[in-house]
């Protein structure tokens, strides 16, 4: 191995290298052992971190299982015979494989994946006139995670003609937050197709909302379609597509 390949391993995983780069990482793998044992290592311990939030779900579920099988283990019990105990224990394996194949713990789930990258960005609602009241109540709103209020007060807003960036991305991400996913989408495609400004910002949030909907092919369509120069949503488009593809 050589000496920056623990960092290449690591900008690999994130799909942070050039078409070039990537080409040149999987044309070593065929011809160094070395390295594709490295990278498997790596693979496993993004997948072990990936789950453990999952775990307590888990355990919840095998413990669910262990008292349907073997019941209450603080309750007297007569011995059984062998045969019946192996039936017992072989009924409690096959009820765990089965689970663990249709809930699987390493594979992502939409609600999780929303939540780990569903982090807004701080924003300041700059109005003045009529409606600075109900502007104010949402920037409160927003900073405390009240999206319904939100959602509110900024629909009132934007009836008026407002056309400020920041209240329109704050009031498409009300919207998805409260489960109004048509019409959140809806505000992110105007954004992504708009003012330079929040145009990144509208295309990343295309992307969350179809997430968020588990709708994983076409947010996949979307992060292979698009490009992105902030440097956090760079990062966080990366490391989302990783985990989808």
């Amino acid at each position: 191995m050589q000496a920056d390949d623990y960092l290449k391993i690591d900008q690999y995983l994130q799909n942070e290298l050039s078409e070039a780069e990537k080409m040149a990482f999987q044309a070593r793998l065929a011809n160094e052992p070395d390295l594709v044992d490295e990278l498997n290592v790596r693979q496993q311990m993004n997948t072990y971190l990936r789950t453990q939030a999952n775990l307590p779900d888990l355990e919840k579920k095998m413990a669910g299982l262990s008292a349907q099988y073997f019941g209450d283990a603080s309750k007297p019990r007569v011995r059984q015979m062998a045969r019946r105990r192996l039936f017992y224990a072989l009924a409690a394996a096959a009820a765990i494989a089965l689970l663990l194949l249709i809930w699987n713990p390493f594979s992502s789930s939409a609600a999780q994946l929303y939540a780990d990258y569903g982090k807004h960005p701080s924003l300041s609602f700059v109005v003045k006139g009529s409606v600075e009241e109900q502007v104010a109540t949402a920037e409160r709103a927003f900073r405390n995670g009240e999206y319904e209020t939100v959602y509110q007060a900024l629909q009132k807003v934007i009836s008026t003609g407002e056309d400020n960036l920041q209240l329109q991305l704050a009031f498409g991400i009300s919207a998805l937050e409260t489960g109004r996913i048509d019409e959140a989408q809806a505000v992110f495609t105007e954004l992504a197709t708009g003012n330079a400004d929040q145009r990144e910002y509208g295309r990343w949030y295309q992307i969350l909302t179809h997430v968020k909907s588990d709708n994983f092919p076409q947010a996949i369509e979307l992060l292979q379609k698009n490009q992105f120069n902030e440097p956090l949503l760079k990062k966080q488009a990366a490391a989302l597509r990783s985990e989808l593809e």
